[in-house]
């Protein structure tokens, strides 16, 4: 067991493969990290060293918050390692493998971070290359964080740098990596097309019984779309996967900068209820793109130049000097610095990386910009926000105009529906508590949170440690939701006795309270499939006895049979209790009878 690598402590084995160990570590400092050390072979490699150089060179660029951060790298006793940022939660893959689905609303948002992880990357030279849920680690506030930037290759590919040769995971690669072909960023956007298909979908597009397969249909096959699959995805969402999953790199969405802007429309958009436009695609953006945007004046939304023109300017202050795309191959950057991993005599040497400069910083590093360039960007944000504001307050949505759309997505009874409209719900109830419809939208408003709870509490059901941190009556709840599909009696009675024991108290959050609510109309609906069970079951048991009290005379052992029966599978149900105990009186009286 290793104890120590550099200056961390090592403290356990997160996790095992073929080309090397995770280990969790603490720094002198009480930062947690983690530590990845490669086996000793591939240290003695002359090649892999040049690789694992040129990939640190890239890592080092990279100080993003969703992009999990190298700490250092050093080499110890003949191994090399590298210590990075520690995320305290799992991967999308994880959250797959529990059987998770995800809701469109989630893949959108979980997909626009990841976009800005990329742009980051992309803008810095750097191609992840083996973009994948495995890949993508959540924190707890649900959060995604990129890991494993170029060093996933270094793991995973050890004779994969042959001229031609494939390298990434089959599921996810793009069609041209298939090829062989150099790796480019509209690769890593495949990949997220993928990404965001098995999300929704629960798997990716292509599946085979063996990689070849996979690749055939990768190179060969079109691939399904996503709406064909889960009903509830939004035309433009289906429309934006299918468009990443272009054979041809050229007809896809070019850039992470654009494809994010697209996902952050369709969100807006799709807030506002179904009434939206066609708006053209930003200027990176292929012919004929378009972007749905809300109309006016039914829902407050920001100004269409928002974030188009904000980031495009950013990007003109930092993209000027952009670094060339490291290759698949693993071509060092330019002007890269030898690494001088010699080993030091006590064994061990490590090359902390600074990143006090960049802590809490979520734009890309870049040369300063000149005064002019930023005279005009603050000129530019302050005609967005005057004309904003003017815009805003000559278009507040009205109640009539709110209600509308609410009152659609109430009467259309599909949950998917209300979740869209909560802006509208949250205006509402902001700027018109005098309207007589007040106290509906707030019902409908709290059914949409509880909804949103319900998720989530469903969600952490899947993680060990978030369940462990869960308050009492969270846990009871989750406990008895569990029971609902096999013994709907027992869970029937734990929330009964969780209602009767919480309610009343004063709960420590608002999320305890309304868990106490869903509780209550849990409760309601097991009661009333319980006693439509009732109704309908009933009546059979009791022609059941009468039968059993014919074959008394004619065939005394089928009597029995019936009654034993009888009690064997009702004993546990509270609505029977009056038929089992008749059955035991008369099961009792015939054994007497012997």
């Amino acid at each position: 067991m290793i104890n120590r690598l550099g200056p961390y402590q090592v403290e356990g084995v997160l996790g095992r493969g073929g080309m090397g160990a995770v280990y969790s570590g603490m720094g002198e400092s009480g930062e947690r990290v983690a530590l990845k050390i490669l086996q000793p072979d591939l240290a003695d490699n002359e090649n892999f060293r040049e690789r694992f150089q040129a990939e640190i060179e890239s890592l080092k660029k990279l100080r993003h918050p969703r992009i999990v951060q190298l700490f250092g790298y050093g080499e110890q006793d003949g191994n090399l390692f590298y210590a990075m940022e520690l995320v305290d939660g799992g991967s999308l893959q994880d959250e797959l493998s529990r059987g998770r689905r995800f809701h469109w609303r989630d893949v959108t948002r979980i997909a626009a971070e990841i976009c800005q992880a990329l742009k980051h990357a992309h803008d810095h030279g750097v191609i992840h290359r083996d973009l994948k849920p495995a890949n993508l680690l959540l924190d707890r506030q649900e959060s995604v964080k990129l890991t494993d930037f170029g060093i996933a290759k270094l793991f995973g590919a050890r004779s994969q740098t042959a001229q031609g040769g494939v390298m990434g995971t089959a599921d996810y690669m793009a069609p041209e990596q298939a090829e062989g072909l150099p790796a480019t960023a509209r690769c890593d956007l495949y990949s997220l097309g993928c990404v965001m298909f098995t999300l929704l979908a629960g798997h990716p597009p292509f599946r085979g019984k063996s990689m070849a397969e996979v690749v055939h249909q990768l190179r060969y096959a079109e691939p399904p779309r996503v709406r064909n699959l889960v009903w509830d995805v939004p035309q433009a969402l289906d429309e934006i996967i299918d468009q990443l999953l272009r054979k041809d790199p050229q007809q896809r969405i070019p850039t992470a900068l654009a494809l994010g802007n697209r996902l952050q429309a369709l969100e807006r958009s799709l807030s506002v209820g179904p009434e939206t436009v066609n708006v053209p695609a930003s200027s990176d953006e292929p012919p004929g793109a378009t972007r749905l945007l809300p109309t006016a004046p039914d829902a407050r939304v920001s100004l269409v130049i928002d974030a188009e023109l904000a980031a495009q300017a950013t990007a003109a202050m930092t993209h000027e000097d952009s670094p060339p795309i490291v290759s698949a191959r693993g071509t060092k950057p330019t002007g890269t610095k030898p690494l001088d991993l010699a080993t030091e005599p006590n064994g061990t040497r490590f090359t902390t990386v600074d990143v006090t400069h960049d802590k809490g910083r979520s734009t890309d590093e870049a040369t300063e910009p000149g005064p002019w360039l930023l005279v005009f960007v603050t000129t530019l944000l302050i005609v967005v926000a005057v004309t904003g504001g003017v815009y805003f307050w000559n278009h507040q949505p009205s109640a009539d105009a709110l209600y509308r759309v609410i009152a659609r997505a109430a009467e259309s009874g599909n949950e998917s529906a209300l979740n869209q409209v909560e802006t509208q719900t949250e205006l509402f109830l902001q700027d018109h508590s005098d309207d007589p419809r007040y106290a509906e939208v707030a019902a409908l408003h709290e059914e949409i949170q509880l909804g949103k709870l319900k998720r989530v509490l469903e969600a952490k059901s899947h993680r060990r440690k978030e369940m462990q941190e869960m308050t009492a009556v969270e846990r009871a709840y989750l406990e008895a939701i569990r029971l609902a599909a096999d013994q709907p009696e027992v869970a029937a009675q734990h929330l009964r006795s969780l209602v009767d024991l919480y309610s009343g108290a004063a709960l420590d959050s608002v999320d305890a309270t309304r868990c106490l609510l869903l509780a209550r109309k849990k409760l309601e609906t097991l009661e009333s499939q319980l006693s439509d069970r009732q109704r309908r079951d009933l009546p059979i048991l009791k022609k059941r006895l009468q039968d059993a009290s014919e074959f008394d005379a004619t065939d005394p052992n089928r009597a029995r049979e019936i009654r034993a029966a009888l009690i064997d599978l009702y004993h546990d149900k509270p609505w029977a209790a009056d038929i089992v105990q008749q059955a035991r009186s008369e099961l009792q009286a015939s054994e007497k009878d012997l």
